[in-house]
């Protein structure tokens, strides 16, 4: 799968599209057949990798960013 289908997909999602035309889009644009499921898949994988990436961030580069994110 494309990286750059993929981002899209993400910003898609956290844009408030529904999954159901985030996959419609990926077949229009990107000629990509894409269920549903696979991108809330995406979505929940990628916002754990860069949840992990950004933690371990913050305690190498000794930043306190607090507990709770707004």
């Amino acid at each position: 799968m494309p990286p750059d289908a993929i981002c899209a997909a993400f910003d898609l999602f956290f844009r408030g599209t529904s999954l159901e035309d985030i996959s419609r889009h990926l077949e229009v644009c990107w000629s990509l057949k894409v269920t549903a499921p696979s991108i809330l898949e995406w979505v929940r994988g990628y916002s754990r990798m860069l949840g992990d990436w950004v933690e371990n961030l913050m305690s190498t580069e000794k930043v306190n960013g607090g507990t709770r994110w707004h």
